[in-house]
């Protein structure tokens, strides 16, 4: 499977996982320390426009259909 990314950030506050946004919607996210693949949900439409860790467990997701 290919994917093409369109917004990296690192979780807070200790940065042990990495999100990705995916052009086609798709929020993935990544651990770290491990070089694992943990998930990926279909959030949008029509890709994801911004990532903001807010807290160690919670995230905002923008996409591009509002």
């Amino acid at each position: 499977m290919v994917r093409d990314y369109s917004y990296l950030a690192f979780s807070k506050p200790n940065e042990e996982f990495l999100f990705a946004g995916t052009k086609s919607g798709d929020f993935c996210s990544f651990q770290v320390k491990n070089k694992m693949f943990v998930f990926a949900q279909s959030v949008c439409a029509q890709g994801i426009k911004n990532i903001q860790a807010v807290t160690n467990d919670k995230i905002c997701v923008g996409g591009g259909d509002g």
